[in-house]
């Protein structure tokens, strides 16, 4: 979805209330967005546009380290 907002937070708690994001960025025309040297292994992912969002979703996943991660986070209503 392209313009959603998307938000690293490095713990559950952080995530749910929404505080102390570590990252964040809009996605492209295509609907993707890039983050670029991740530190966190495990991250909790914020992503919305409008009334959609992904709170109810895969919010948790776990990083490789020295790998290229992809991530596909699905947003409704």
């Amino acid at each position: 979805m392209p313009g959603a907002n998307i938000k690293l937070y490095s713990n559950r708690e952080n995530w749910e209330k929404e505080t102390g994001h570590f990252a964040e960025g809009v996605t492209d025309e295509k609907g993707i967005f890039k983050f670029k040297e991740v530190t966190q292994l495990n991250i909790y992912l914020l992503v919305r546009k409008d009334d959609r969002d992904n709170t109810n979703g895969g919010e948790q996943t776990k990083l490789e380290d020295g790998k290229i991660n992809k991530i596909t986070v699905v947003i409704q209503e």
